[in-house]
């Protein structure tokens, strides 16, 4: 509630005998540019309002020079990561948030002075307020114009914060029932701006962590991402960090494009455009690369020619990123990061939706491949394995062989038990393929 929030921060300004600047009592709760236009005037230099993370909130008007970095940081909207890193490095941000006073950064052969000051509501770093010599000294009193802007400021960005949340939050409830199809689909459409008229794509982005792969066996996720078989994702920091990075991605590649996010994964819709598809999702394989210990598998999906295809180009969005999954945890060594278009693993998905079919039908049966993979689990023999290597070989007894790292005649041994203990005969069309359906569903359960 905002009038409880106000009259907290009020209360606290008045118990610290602290007063709002002349010009900011008047100011619109959240008007961020008057805010840094009235601050500018107070400490007769250029004023940039920022979030935590270094990205422009705010700036004051430009009336005199202003040095290349700051127009750097208001054309990018953000502080170059150079210029963070920079900073960064020297203990510039460890003194700022952690000091409760104005910050000096000297000026220097490249750029002028600046005063910075942390915003904060409580314990909580809301923001900081940045003052820059723009062609002319900053004023005598700058910085207790600071100090009193930092705390008159903290009502505006809290309100910025919760707002920026809700409105984010409605969009992406917006998003999530356009590729559900859910009633208000064609609302929701026009809220966010999307053409009624197609085609459209689905890209679907899953993160994982490398130092968990795959994820905690857990709940399955409603919604977007709850596909059958499809494990927790990364969720933590890392996990946040590089959906963000995604998010970004798809925004400054994907023109027009509106983006949701449920649990570890990212869901973009984008008007489709003639072959261009799999750039993004190259693009964000790549992106991913920058952040320690996370890999990306990214997905597009079958091509909707209206909205009421999307949920189906989702679900085959979310079917490619299965398909690289189960890639990445078949190969045995460490995962990396991948992208595909539907078209390029169309067999692939055709098989995961025949193997989600049959999973239920097959789970109540008890034959002899049931019998030989509970023999395998029970004696750690390897028929199963044996049997699959001859199918995936196409019966060339020696490619199969050399791939389990045994002699030939040991493989046509395991084959000759393996009917002769269960019953299942890879001379026989059906026991080939049942064979190759039972493997790969014993597969799944590990």
């Amino acid at each position: 509630d905002w009038t409880e929030v106000l009259g907290r921060l009020r209360t606290a300004l008045a118990h610290s005998g602290a007063a709002a600047p002349a010009g900011m009592a008047g100011l619109r709760l959240g008007d961020l540019a008057g805010l840094a236009n009235t601050v500018a005037d107070l400490v007769g230099g250029a004023i940039t309002i920022e979030d935590p993370r270094s990205r422009v909130l705010a700036y004051s008007r430009l009336e005199h020079a202003a040095d290349p970095l700051r127009l750097l940081t208001i054309l990018g909207q953000e502080v170059p990561r150079w210029r963070v890193a920079e900073l960064r490095e020297r203990g510039f941000f460890t003194a700022l948030w952690s000091s409760g006073d104005v910050v000096r950064l000297p000026a220097d052969d490249r750029y002028a002075e600046r005063l910075a000051i942390a915003v904060r509501h409580g314990g909580e770093v809301l923001g900081s307020i940045w003052a820059a010599a723009d062609g002319r000294p900053l004023a005598e009193d700058a910085a207790a114009a600071l100090r009193a802007a930092a705390r008159a400021a903290a009502p505006h960005l809290v309100h910025h914060e919760t707002w920026g949340r809700e409105e984010a939050g409605r969009r992406e409830q917006a998003v999530k029932d356009l590729l559900e199809g859910r009633p208000g689909a064609q609302q929701a459409a026009r809220g966010l701006g999307v053409a009624p008229e197609g085609p459209y794509t689905v890209l679907v982005a899953e993160v994982h962590d490398t130092r968990n792969p795959g994820g905690p066996a857990g709940p399955r996720p409603s919604g977007p991402g709850a596909a059958s078989g499809a494990p927790a994702a990364a969720t933590d920091t890392t996990g946040h960090r590089v959906l963000d990075l995604l998010a970004l991605q798809a925004a400054a590649y994907l023109p027009g494009c509106v983006s949701a996010r449920s649990g570890g994964r990212l869901f973009v819709l984008t008007p489709a455009a003639g072959g261009a598809e799999a750039d993004p999702a190259r693009r964000m394989v790549a992106a991913a690369r920058s952040v320690p210990h996370s890999v990306v598998f990214a997905g597009v999906g079958q091509r909707a020619a209206d909205l009421s295809e999307l949920p189906a180009s989702r679900a085959s969005a979310e079917l490619v990123v299965r398909v690289l999954r189960e890639r990445a945890a078949a190969g045995g060594g460490p995962w990396t990061s991948a992208s595909a278009l539907h078209r390029d693993v169309v067999s692939e998905v055709a098989l995961l939706r025949v193997l989600d079919s049959v999973e239920p039908t097959w789970q109540e049966m008890n034959g002899p491949v049931h019998a030989m993979v509970a023999h395998d689990r029970t004696h750690g023999s390897a028929y199963g394995a044996s049997v699959a290597a001859f199918l995936d070989a196409f019966g060339d007894t020696r490619a199969a062989a050399r791939g389990l790292n045994v002699h030939p005649n040991t493989l046509r041994y395991r084959l000759r038990r393996a009917r002769e203990l269960f019953g299942v005969d890879v001379g026989d069309p059906v026991g080939r393929l049942l064979a190759g359906l039972g493997l790969r569903l014993a597969r799944r359960g590990g």
